[in-house]
């Protein structure tokens, strides 16, 4: 047979099968450096954490910051008011007290219903410790006239100051808190007090002393 007319001489089968195995090594590798690259971003990511919400209502009155920055809808500027208002106020007589507090509205309060209470029986000791808001004021009392003592502005009580003329809760309370910074030394120091100006203190002379 002439070799010009030879047929063609296939290729071995070791070599296919090699030729195969390297295709789908490469293909096999392919596909990893794939997977690596953006798998990892489809595959199952970490949950973002969220604040753990209380399984039960929480008392108002003995809650801590923690347990309220676990409360849907209060955050740490929420809670940190609340419990200011605690601190200054004295424990909550009710949940509607929150209203009061800075950055609580009707609508917010509505959210916050079913993750606070506060307890109906208030302990006695609490009650006994809570502070007044205000000073108290004397409705209708009767001020001092020129018969009655003079009244002592570094001993006399809030109630006993708001008898003098012009003398407020408010005046009554700023002449407490100069005296305690320190007593007065003499009756013109009273206009170091805000609000009392020379005409007060001229209406005040006959009915004060300072000892």
């Amino acid at each position: 047979m002439d070799a010009t007319t030879l047929p063609p001489i296939d290729s071995p089968p070791r070599d296919r099968t090699r030729t195969h195995f390297v295709v789908v090594l490469f293909v096999v590798t392919f596909a990893i450096l794939i997977f690596r690259g953006y798998g990892e971003r489809y595959a199952t990511q970490p949950t973002l954490q969220q604040p753990a919400v209380p399984l039960a209502s929480v008392d108002l009155n003995r809650v801590d910051r923690t347990e309220l920055l676990q409360i849907p809808g209060i955050g740490p500027n929420m809670a940190d008011a609340i419990l200011t208002y605690r601190h200054e106020r004295g424990t909550f007589t009710s949940v509607d007290d929150l209203e009061a507090v800075h950055g609580i509205g009707g609508k917010t309060l509505d959210k916050l219903r079913k993750w606070v209470h506060v307890p109906d029986a208030e302990p006695q000791v609490e009650r006994l410790q809570r502070r007044p808001v205000v000073a108290p004021v004397i409705v209708g009392a009767k001020k001092i006239t020129a018969n009655d003592a003079a009244i002592n502005v570094n001993l006399a009580t809030l109630e006993e100051l708001q008898r003098l003329p012009g003398i407020g809760v408010k005046i009554a309370e700023r002449i407490v808190d100069a005296r305690k910074a320190k007593p007065f030394e003499a009756i013109e120091d009273l206009r170091k007090v805000s609000g009392i100006g020379a005409k007060t203190l001229d209406k005040l002379k006959p009915y004060i002393c300072l000892k």
